[in-house]
């Protein structure tokens, strides 16, 4: 990743920007993650990549995962992530988010315990590098990674989308799964007046690219933002969002990062 692109970065503007509320993409988030945790065979470890200073995305998988590793670029990021999992003062409220994902699975028990449940789940806190050859700093396979607008979020270069991706199965047991969220139709996303790179792509860009790595696709569903209009002063960078699960069966006969869709 390109440090000097984040340099004026900071995790509360993020969080302020993005997941302030439980507005509907937040829900179709949530969702999604609940539906996904529930066909991804319980058990095993997860890898969290580049999970940013947020917690949504471990609400449904806590209860099916045996132990959860969560790992990003940037120390702000984990310095956030520590604060929450300590409860300490000043951390950011996700139990708006934690009780609609609890709708959303149809599960019973409450903020609280479901809170105690992601706190004793993730037991690994480090930094990675998805532009590396070695993304995270241990050695290790993981049965789940899951990559939430990261890939896609961190360079303008396609080829280096598509490296960074292809790297992602050397952190995959053979069997195993990963879990992708990323935007699309983006040239940049926006915090407030900060633009960020991202890497313009189509749902049907991504789901090439995946299967070109060798992996199944078991779920796959792209939503359209009903606020994701580009003359629209609150436009934040994106007209879509890609959700998707899928399998790694086999290596792949070429390498992935060659492939073109």
């Amino acid at each position: 990743m390109t440090g000097n692109a984040f340099a004026d970065y900071r995790a509360l503007g993020y969080l302020r920007q993005y997941f302030e509320i439980v507005d509907g993409e937040n829900s179709e988030l949530l969702a999604f993650h609940a539906r996904a945790q529930s066909m991804i065979p319980a058990g095993g470890r997860m890898l969290e990549f580049g999970g940013g200073p947020t917690i949504y995305q471990l609400i449904s998988a806590a209860g099916r995962r045996r132990e959860i590793h969560f790992v990003d670029y940037l120390e702000d990021n984990l310095a956030e992530i520590r604060r929450w999992l300590g409860a300490q003062p000043g951390r950011h409220d996700w139990a708006p988010f934690t009780l609609r994902a609890l709708e959303h699975e149809g599960a019973g028990g409450t903020v609280d315990d479901r809170h105690a449940l992601i706190r004793s789940a993730v037991v690994r806190l480090g930094h990675c590098d998805a532009l590396a050859d070695r993304q995270i700093e241990w050695a290790g396979t993981y049965d789940l990674v899951a990559v939430n607008f990261v890939l896609e979020s961190i360079t303008t270069d396609r080829d280096l989308w598509r490296q960074a991706l292809a790297r992602m199965l050397d952190l995959i047991t053979p069997g195993g799964h990963l879990l992708m969220t990323a935007l699309t139709g983006s040239a940049s996303w926006r915090i407030g007046e900060l633009d960020f790179p991202s890497t313009r792509l189509s749902a049907a860009d991504i789901r090439h690219q995946i299967a070109a790595c060798g992996m199944t696709l078991l779920l796959d569903e792209a939503v359209q933002p009903n606020f994701a209009d580009p003359n629209d002063p609150t436009f934040t960078g994106y007209t879509g969002i890609y959700m998707a699960v899928a399998r790694l069966d086999a290596a792949p006969a070429d390498s992935p990062s060659s492939a073109t869709p």
